[in-house]
């Protein structure tokens, strides 16, 4: 996996926002699993609905601070 700041715990807000700074701004990846990992397994622990809302709750702020086409991949992953 590739660099993250993340510890051993994370909440679902910083695994969302990891998941943004994991896309470069041409959609890839590198070698980051953060956002396939997180889509497979979210359903452990929160509905596929609830995490579209997530997503749509911090879009304006990622868009605001230029971030946009980095929440355009995750939407596209969905």
């Amino acid at each position: 996996m590739g660099a993250s700041t993340l510890g051993k715990a994370a909440s679902l807000d910083a695994l969302l926002k990891e998941c943004t700074r994991a896309f470069d701004d041409n959609g890839e990846l590198q070698a980051n699993l953060l956002p396939r990992i997180l889509l497979l397994m979210h359903r452990w622990y929160i509905t596929s609905s609830e995490l579209a809302g997530k997503l749509l709750m911090i879009y304006p702020i990622w868009q605001k601070a230029g971030r946009k086409t980095q929440l355009m991949h995750i939407k596209t992953w969905l």
